[in-house]
C-alpha cells in the first residue's frame, strides 16, 4: 500500500500483451508505492499482460479500445471515457505509456482538470503514421515529457518536445531464479554454447543480420547454436517471420538454429544463453532486451543504435557493432565463443552496470519525483 499523503496516477496503456514497452511499464510502475506514488493502470485492450499487471499487486481497470489514426470522429467519445475513469480513480496525473495514449491522456486530463505526462518509447519518425501521432501529442495537453534515452531526448526536441531522461528500469527480484533448459528441446547436445536473439520480429529489428552471422559463426564453430525468441505482435509485418524461416533454411542453418516464437517465459530462456544479440538496423529507443540480458549477467552484442549505445560500455560491459555490419557481429560472436573467460567478464560487468544503474527502485524514485512536481 502507499504511504498516507501518496498520489494516484493512472498509466493509459493501449496493448493487452507484453513486448519490451510493456515489460518497461511493469517495471516502472513495481516501486512506486513505495515513493508515495499509487498507480492505476488503464487498459484499453485485454490481454495475459493485464493479468502480469495486477499480479504484482497494481489495479487496473479496462476501457474499450482506443480508436486509430484513421477513426478521429472516434477520439471525442475515447476521451470522454478516458476523462471519466480518471475521475472515478481519483488520480491527479494521468500517463501515457506511448504515443497513441499520450495523444488520449492528454486530452482526457484537460477533460479531467488533471496532470498529464507522456512517457514516450518509440522512435521519432519512425513511419508516417507514428509522425502524425507524434505531432499531435506534441500540441497536446501535457505537463511533462519522459524519454528513456538521450538520443531520443534530442530528436523530440525537434518536435517542440521538451522531454526529460529517465532510463527504464528492471525489476531485479523479478528476473527468473533458474534458467529454462532450451538444449533438450531443440535437439541439441546439452553443452552446446547457445547465442540468443530476443525481440519483436519486424524488419527493422535486424533478426536476418544475425542469421547471415550465424552462418559465418557456424564455419569455423560448428557446435554452436542460436535461439531466436520473439513473434510478430500486434499484427504488424506477419509476413517477417516466415521469411527468416525460409532464410535460414536457405543458409543451412535448420538444425543449428530453432525459432521459439513469443513467450511469456524469455526472460528464464535467456538465463540459460550463454550470450545474447540484440540486432537493430534502426535507432532503437531503448532497448529492454539488452537491460535484461545485462542484469542476468549475459555478454551482450548490440549494434551502436540509440538506447544500447548509451547502456554498454564498449570491451567492458558489452560489445558494440554497427548496424547491419553482418562481419562484424559475426567476429564480434566468434570471439566470446573462443574466449570463456572473456564471456565471464563481461557478464559480470554488465550484471553490476545494470543493477547499479536501472534498479527499478531507482527509477521509481525519479518518477515519484516528477510526479510530484
Amino acid at each position: 500500500m502507499a504511504p498516507a499523503g501518496s498520489i494516484r496516477v493512472l498509466f493509459v496503456q493501449g496493448a493487452g500483451v507484453r513486448s519490451g514497452a510493456e515489460r518497461a511499464l511493469l517495471a516502472r510502475i513495481r516501486h512506486l508505492p513505495e515513493h508515495g506514488v499509487e498507480p492505476v493502470v488503464a487498459f484499453l485492450s485485454d490481454g495475459p499482460f493485464r493479468a502480469e499487471v495486477e499480479q504484482s499487486g497494481v489495479a487496473t481497470v479496462l476501457l474499450p479500445e482506443a480508436p486509430r489514426v484513421r477513426q478521429p470522429a472516434r477520439l471525442p467519445g475515447a476521451v470522454l471515457r478516458l476523462a471519466g475513469a480518471a475521475r472515478r480513480e481519483r488520480a491527479e496525473v494521468l500517463e501515457g505509456c506511448g504515443e497513441k495514449m499520450s495523444l488520449l491522456a492528454g486530452w482526457a486530463a484537460r477533460a479531467a482538470g488533471r496532470g498529464c505526462v507522456y512517457n514516450l518509447q518509440d522512435a521519432p519518425r519512425r513511419s508516417l503514421e507514428a509522425t502524425v501521432v507524434q505531432l499531435g501529442a506534441a500540441a497536446g495537453r501535457h505537463d511533462a515529457v519522459v524519454v528513456p534515452s538521450r538520443w531520443m531526448a534530442r530528436s523530440f526536441r525537434r518536435l517542440g518536445l521538451r522531454p526529460r531522461v529517465i532510463p527504464n528500469a528492471v525489476v531485479l527480484e523479478d528476473l527468473p531464479g533458474r534458467s529454462l533448459d532450451i538444449r533438450g528441446p531443440a535437439g541439441w547436445d546439452s553443452a552446446a554454447l547457445v547465442v540468443g536473439l530476443f525481440g519483436r520480429l519486424v524488419a527493422w529489428k535486424g533478426a536476418e543480420v544475425m542469421l547471415g552471422a550465424a552462418r559465418r559463426v557456424l564455419g569455423d564453430h560448428p557446435e554452436t547454436r542460436f535461439l531466436v525468441v520473439g513473434g510478430t505482435l500486434y499484427g504488424q509485418e506477419p509476413d517477417y517471420e516466415p521469411r527468416l524461416r525460409a532464410q535460414a533454411r536457405e543458409l543451412g542453418l535448420a538444425e543449428r538454429l530453432h525459432f521459439a516464437g513469443h513467450r511469456e517465459d524469455a526472460l528464464a530462456l535467456m538465463a540459460g544463453c550463454d550470450a545474447v544479440c540484440h540486432c537493430s538496423i534502426e535507432r532503437e529507443p531503448f532497448g529492454m532486451v539488452v537491460l535484461e540480458a545485462m542484469a542476468l549477467g549475459k555478454p551482450v552484442v548490440a549494434t551502436r543504435t540509440g538506447g544500447p549505445e548509451e547502456m554498454i560500455d564498449h570491451g567492458r560491459t558489452g560489445m558494440l557493432v554497427d548496424p547491419g555490419d553482418e562481419p562484424a557481429l559475426a567476429a564480434a560472436i566468434d570471439s566470446l565463443v573462443r574466449d570463456p573467460g572473456a564471456r565471464a567478464e563481461l557478464g559480470r560487468a554488465a550484471r553490476a552496470e545494470a543493477r547499479d544503474r536501472f534498479d527499478s527502485a531507482a527509477v521509481g524514485a525519479s518518477l515519484a519525483a516528477l510526479y510530484r512536481e
